[in-house]
């Protein structure tokens, strides 16, 4: 929630970049400091390696159509889209 807010604020100014780079900056580090943890800490805790399956398709479309549209000069109101129907129907997969 903290990005999201900073991400619009700073969208509000114009500053279009920094917005992505705090979003794709934020995404990044918390995946790989808080899935090193866990897995550092797995002979403490079981870790269920079954929750990766369903999360590293979406994270792979995710990537993959924030990179194409990134490639391409900006994220369009299409790529939007695209990027709040995926995280729609990861978090109704998750949920279910």
């Amino acid at each position: 929630m903290p990005e999201l807010i900073l991400d619009l604020a700073v969208a509000k100014r114009g500053r279009i970049n920094l917005a992505i780079g705090d979003s794709v900056g934020s995404n990044l580090a918390n995946l790989t400091l808080v899935s090193g943890v866990v897995l550092l800490s797995s002979s403490f805790v079981a870790v269920d390696l079954s929750v990766l399956v369903q999360i590293v398709p979406f994270l792979l479309a995710t990537t993959l159509i924030l990179w194409r549209y990134l490639a391409k000069g900006g994220i369009t109101q299409l790529g939007g889209i695209a990027l709040i129907v995926t995280y729609i129907v990861f978090a109704a997969r998750v949920t279910s």
